[in-house]
């Protein structure tokens, strides 16, 4: 019982609250709007497109395509945030579970009794 709540409690636990809470973050990384962003991303960039074709002063659309252009690589660094938990999430838990399950089976099934 004592090796079966210390996987739970050193391993399980962890990684379920790992996983619940990169989830989240995750979630509002990569689909929800942060304040500033995508709604006005849009906007701009519908605007950009009706300019383009006017006859508008150059020096507008310069300024909404820099705009434009740093929210997309806001957008996409928020993205890269987002793979980079996912990968650090499954490395925990590839790196972990080999010793965890090694240390199940030799307390609580016996095995490797007659190896050294």
């Amino acid at each position: 019982v004592y090796h079966m709540c210390f996987f739970i409690v050193t391993y399980f636990a962890p990684l379920c609250l790992m996983v619940l809470a990169y989830i989240q973050i995750c979630h509002k990384l990569w689909c929800q709007q942060i304040p500033g962003t995508s709604s006005v991303l849009q906007r701009k960039w519908k605007s950009l497109q009706c300019s383009a074709h006017a006859v508008g002063s150059g020096e507008s659309v310069k300024v909404r395509t820099s705009t434009v252009s740093a929210e997309i690589k806001q957008v996409k660094a928020r993205r890269k945030t987002a793979r980079m938990l996912m990968v650090v999430l499954f490395v925990f838990a590839l790196c972990y579970l080999p010793i965890s399950v090694l240390n199940i089976m030799k307390r609580v099934f016996g095995a490797f009794k007659n190896t050294d």
